[in-house]
């Protein structure tokens, strides 16, 4: 027998391990992250033991690391919402906090969440059982579809335990129809959309096809199925989702093409030629109607590339309703200060190549001058509106107008000149045809080009563009205004909105808590009660027993003290208390040994 000094005499149950009474389904070092809304960042937490366990036939999710305190202990439910995407990543609520779990593989990956939604939907083993992992818009699936599909077949074991998988594929081309798979899978693909994952539990019973075969790596065992479509085609023409048609925009047009490659330089003497072939009067005409020409052209091509990157179809051609078309979808508005003749693509134009158009016209002012000076019968007038260049956001200011004063000639007296027709009703004389035509156009040029009208026109014209410029300014802004105070209104409102469906989640699992608690406490009671009424009567058995022990050992310590030292004799004080010592240690061992044979109870 052991003596006191051995400390295992005082340890409650020292040779037996501790059982906790749960069986590990799933244990692995995972990457953990914890999403923060307020930065909106993925916060890693470090490397920690990610354990699933079944504890009496209940999924608990532990998440700990040694030596520390659990970072998530809870038990699985569908308020987690676990959803598995990017084939690597898990995401999961709990008390309100968004959780990310990093998987090293995607078989990892689909095991667990086969495993999770095995659990939270399955409700009989003899039925299939679908949990959606992720869920993607589009036209539902039907039996007859063909699919493009990944997946994995787990083994159920002993519900909820799964083994490793049995068959997996990626991509693999399938009808969906009882013939070419397991009816039961075929049950729970229907619905599904292209780009969804489900967890799909099918039964022992409909492992199947139609014709009554199994693959040849089944067992006769449930399988849990997680399939993810990666490509679809309906049989039916009405659920195929409408495919956009290319708008003309997005054709590559010849301004695009010429946009990509270098402009060709202009060939000023071939326009000097031309000129030159024209009167006066004409020449200034065509000057004027080449100058608005290369204009609309510039415009054109302006508005034709901010087309082409919007990618959005604007009226063809070079008509002044394709113009104001294009002006109007960059936010352009018709001034109540337009007047006739002034179209609103020149706003735009006067302020975005400003400085390209007064290096034109000063060529040009230049080769009329020349041109004037040749000729002595008539006048022309230059008119050189100059504006000042200013962004969209500065004040317009008043422009400044420089007119060239007309040189006046003294027209000769013209002879005059009877014209003869032919037998074929045609002019017998064509140079009497043209020194008509010439005089007309120098009257009609006269009439055109007066000092008054020229002016109030290009004032007019100016004071009208600089109107129309400040009233889309001041439109613009408002605009931008409004899609800010939208914008900011958009966003308020998905924010409260996800705080009030988190608010909710929340209050949904306390209630089941709190319920489950009072569950747990009803049933301690009841111990306690029971376990009460029969402590009385063991108390006093215990009582009992002690007593009778104590006295046996009394007893024997009497009687050995008496067979020990003999009353005629004398003894030290000394030799009385080793010897009392030695008798007490012995009777001890015997009563404990009696307490460890037989108990107090």
């Amino acid at each position: 027998m052991k003596g006191l000094e051995n400390n295992d005499l005082f340890k409650y149950n020292a040779n037996k391990s501790k059982t906790t009474g749960s069986v590990e389904l799933f244990n692995q070092q995972l990457q953990i992250f914890e999403y923060i809304p307020a930065s909106k960042e993925n916060r890693s937490q470090g490397t920690f033991n990610f354990l699933i366990l079944n504890q009496s036939k209940v999924l608990k999710l532990l998440i700990t690391k040694a030596g520390a305190v659990p970072l998530l202990e809870n038990q699985i439910s569908k308020y987690m919402n676990w959803k598995l995407q990017n084939d690597l990543f898990g995401y999961f609520k709990d008390t309100g906090k968004q959780w990310i779990v990093q998987f090293p593989d995607v078989e990892t990956a689909n095991f667990v969440t086969a495993l999770i939604g095995m659990y939270l939907s399955c409700q009989s083993i003899k039925t299939v059982a679908t949990y959606d992992a992720f869920q993607k818009p589009g036209p539902e699936l039907s039996e007859g579809d063909v699919i493009k599909m990944a997946y994995s077949a787990f083994p159920v074991e002993a519900f909820p335990k799964i083994g490793p998988s049995s068959s997996s594929s990626d991509g693999h081309k399938i009808t969906i129809s009882g013939k070419e798979m397991p009816v039961g899978l075929v049950a729970g693909i229907i619905g599904m959309s292209t780009g969804s994952i489900r967890v799909i539990f099918v039964p022992e019973n409909q492992c199947v096809n139609s014709s009554g075969t199994k693959e040849s790596w089944m067992k006769d065992k449930p399988y849990v199925y997680i399939v993810s479509i990666l490509n679809s085609k309906f049989h039916d023409e009405s659920k195929k989702p409408q495919q956009p048609t290319e708008s003309p925009a997005k054709q590559e047009s010849p301004v695009k093409q010429r946009k990509s490659e270098p402009e060709p330089e202009p060939e000023p003497q071939k326009v000097e030629e031309k000129e030159k072939s024209d009167s006066p009067t004409e020449s200034a005409a065509k000057e004027q109607n080449d100058e608005s020409k290369s204009d609309n052209v510039s415009d054109a091509n302006e508005s034709n590339n901010s087309e082409s990157n919007a990618d959005q179809p604007e009226p063809s051609g070079d008509s002044f309703a394709a113009k104001i078309a294009k002006f109007k979808r960059i936010g352009a508005h018709a001034s109540p200060f337009a007047t006739a003749g002034v179209p609103l693509i020149m706003v735009k134009k006067k302020i975005q190549e400003e400085e390209e158009r007064q290096r034109r016209e000063e060529e040009e002012r230049q080769k009329r001058e020349e041109s004037q000076a040749d000729d002595t019968t008539d006048s022309t007038v230059e008119e050189k509106p100059k504006v000042s260049p200013k962004s969209n956001n500065s004040t317009p200011e008043k422009p400044q107008i420089e007119v060239i004063q007309p040189k006046v000639y003294q027209s000769p007296e013209r002879k005059k000149v009877v014209i003869e027709d032919t037998d074929d009703g045609t002019p017998a004389n064509n140079e009497i045809v043209k020194e008509i035509e010439q005089s007309i156009s120098s009257h009609i040029s006269k009439l055109t080009t007066s000092k008054a009208d020229s002016v109030d026109s290009i004032v007019k014209g100016v004071a009208t563009m600089a109107a129309q410029l400040k009233v889309a300014d001041s439109e613009l802004a408002t605009l931008k205004a409004q899609v800010e105070a939208a914008r900011q209104k958009s966003s308020t409102g998905s924010n409260i909105q996800k705080q009030y469906d988190d608010a909710q989640a929340d209050i949904r699992y306390y209630k089941k808590k709190l319920s489950e608690n009072e569950n747990l406490i009803k049933g301690v009671e009841e111990k306690l009660k029971n376990s009460s009424a029969g402590s009385g009567a063991k108390g006093e058995t215990a009582k009992a027993t002690m007593k009778s022990i104590i006295k046996d050992l009394t007893q024997s310590t009497f009687t050995g003290m008496n067979e020990e030292f003999d009353e005629n004799e004398t003894y030290t004080g000394q030799e009385i208390i080793d010897a009392l010592l030695v008798l007490l240690k012995k009777q001890a061992y015997v009563a404990i040994g009696r307490i460890d044979e037989e108990g107090l109870c």
